[in-house]
C-alpha cells in the first residue's frame, strides 16, 4: 500500500508486519506496526499507536513561509509539531543552535518527572551520543 508523507513530500511504501508486546510480560496493546520503505531503499519500522486525540497522519502539502522552519516531532504518531497550529512553523530568528548531543533520554512511556523510574526508564545507551 502507498502512502504519500506529506511532510517531506515522498511516497512511502508501507507494509503490514505482526507487533508482538516488549518487555514478554507488558500487558497486551493491539498497535498496527508498519515497515515503511523510501524511494532510496531506505526502511524502517513504525507503531501505528492510537489515543483519544486524531494525529494527523494523512496531511495536506505545507507551504512553509521563508525563513521558516518545519518542526517534526521525534515521536510522529505523539508529538505536537509544526502541523498543529499552536506550534505552527518556527522563524529562522528562534533557532539558537544545531543539536550536537543527546543529553539525557527516557523511554517506556515515562515522564521525565517520575525519577524513581529512571533506573528502568533512562535510556542509558544513549546518553550524549553524537546526534547524526
Amino acid at each position: 500500500m502507498e502512502h504519500r508523507l506529506n511532510a517531506i513530500a515522498l511516497p512511502i511504501l508501507w507494509a503490514a508486519i505482526p507487533c508482538r508486546a516488549t518487555p514478554a510480560d507488558a500487558p497486551l496493546v493491539p498497535v498496527v506496526r508498519w515497515r515503511e520503505s523510501l524511494p532510496n531503499g531506505v526502511s524502517y519500522d513504525t507503531l501505528q499507536c492510537r489515543s483519544g486525540v486524531d494525529f494527523p497522519d494523512d496531511t495536506g502539502l505545507y507551504t512553509v513561509p521563508a525563513d521558516h522552519f518545519f518542526m517534526m516531532g521525534d515521536n510522529r504518531e505523539n508529538s505536537e509539531d509544526s502541523r498543529f497550529p499552536d506550534v505552527g512553523y518556527v522563524p529562522f530568528e528562534s533557532l539558537i543552535a544545531r543539536a550536537q548531543v543527546i543529553f539525557f533520554s527516557i523511554g517506556d512511556a515515562k515522564s521525565v518527572w517520575e525519577m524513581w523510574s529512571w533506573p528502568w526508564s533512562v535510556r542509558w545507551d544513549r546518553l550524549f551520543t553524537l546526534v547524526r
